[in-house]
Order: structure tokens, then sequence, then C-alpha cells
């Protein structure tokens, strides 16, 4: 479990007023943040964030249009660069999950989640992870998925984590440590863990990291999961994401 009571507070962004103050709570029993602010819309959040970016370091927005969601989500990296966004939303397609982490969001988790989900969604996207929703990875794309602007082209061949198994993804000009790194980061893995697992000087990790993103052309780990995405990654049947294999 993270927690943030030393480090900053998390701010909700959530037009339900009762889910809002159930999540509130939530994070304040689970000890993920001593603080949490509650805005009904997001141009009061922005508003008071603007004077609070040192203290606030998750913000929990809920998902809007397709749209919407993308120019707030860029606007957001771009006004408040070092602070962790987490999308709330109603089950939606894995499209449109990926979609958000094209645009800076460091993980989606969906409203009918149980509560243990949720929590593990927050702490794991407030230490630095990544979350994907376990069902997102297993789904199938639709026929209608596919047929968005926004989908990429899926070849199995660039990239596929067969159930069972570690992630290893195969993505064009990466060397074999980046691979590895670039592995243990879609496990949710941050720098400190990823030197553990790999022998390595934390520094070291920091220079395969931005190795990795140069590579994929990104600037965040979540860009990273969408990019693999793109070149093909097959996410169902056992996916490392979110810190476990689903």
């Amino acid at each position: 479990m993270c927690f943030l009571k030393r480090s900053g507070s998390v701010a909700i962004v959530d037009g339900y007023e009762l889910f809002a103050s159930a999540l509130g709570e939530l994070i304040k029993s689970e000890g993920i943040a001593y603080h949490v602010d509650i805005y009904p819309r997001l141009d009061m959040a922005l508003e008071n964030l603007d004077g609070r970016r040192d203290r606030v370091r998750l913000l929990i927005v809920e998902w809007l249009t397709d749209d919407i969601c993308a120019l707030a989500l860029s606007d957001m990296r771009a006004r408040f660069s070092g602070m962790r966004i987490l999308v709330c939303a109603m089950p939606v397609d894995r499209s449109q999950v990926f979609e958000c982490l094209t645009h800076g969001a460091h993980g989606v988790f969906f409203r009918t989640q149980s509560k243990a989900d949720i929590a593990s969604a927050i702490s794991l996207v407030a230490s630095g992870g990544v979350y994907i929703p376990p069902s997102v990875c297993d789904e199938t794309p639709s026929a209608s998925a596919a047929a968005r602007p926004s989908a990429p082209p899926v070849k199995p061949e660039v990239a596929v984590w067969p159930a069972g198994h570690a992630a290893q993804p195969v993505a064009p000009g990466l060397s074999e440590r980046q691979r590895a790194v670039l592995a243990l980061m879609l496990k949710g893995l941050s720098n400190k863990a990823i030197a553990r697992e790999l022998a390595l000087a934390e520094g070291t990790v920091k220079v395969h990291v931005n190795g990795v993103f140069r590579a994929l052309k990104v600037n965040s780990r979540g860009q990273a999961i969408a990019r693999v995405f793109a070149l093909g990654g097959d996410f169902r049947g056992g996916l490392a994401v979110g810190g476990t294999v689903h």
C-alpha cells in the first residue's frame, strides 16, 4: 500500500457527490492520503490546484466524453507535470482506456470494480505505477473499437504475453536490457524496484527508462503501455499490469 501522508494529498473531480465522498473516505481509511479535496467540476479543481502544485500528488478525475477527456488530460499534464492522474469511468472499451494513457493518464479504473480493486488502483498509481482494469486486458477488440480512428493496428507478432508467462515485450529499437526494463515497467515496478530485480544501480535504470521512452517516442509509463499496444501487444490472458499478473 502506498502512503502519501508525508508527501501530499489527493484531489477528486467527480460530479457524483455520493461516489466522490465514498471514494474520499476509502482513500483515507486505506491510509493512502491524510487529506482529500473533492470538486464537482474540473474548472473548479484546476483553479484551486494552481496554487497547490506541491501538495496535491494525485488527481482522480471522472471520464467525460472522449474528446473532452483527451483535451483535459493533455492540459493537466502540461500544467501539473509532477502530478499523478487517474481516470474514473463507467466501463469503456480498451481503445478508450489506452487513449487516456496516450494523453497523459497514469491509469483508469471503473466505478463498477470492487472496493478492494479501486483501492489497489489508487495506491498503485500514487506510488508511481500504471493501472489498467483486468477486464480490459482480457478484452477482445470489437469491430466498433477497431473502427475508431484512434484504435491502433494489431500486429500480434510484435509483442505477445501468453497466460502464465512473464511479460516480455518486443519493440523495435530496444536493446535486450531495455526490453527487460520495459517488461518490469509494465508490471508497475518503480525504478528502485527494477534496480533490485535486475541487480542494477537506480541511476542505470533511469538511463534505460529514458532510452525506452526515446525509442518508443513517449514521455511517460502510461504512454509507453499505450505505444506497446499500438505496436500490437496482445493484452489478453495474462498481461502484467497493475503490479500483478492477471
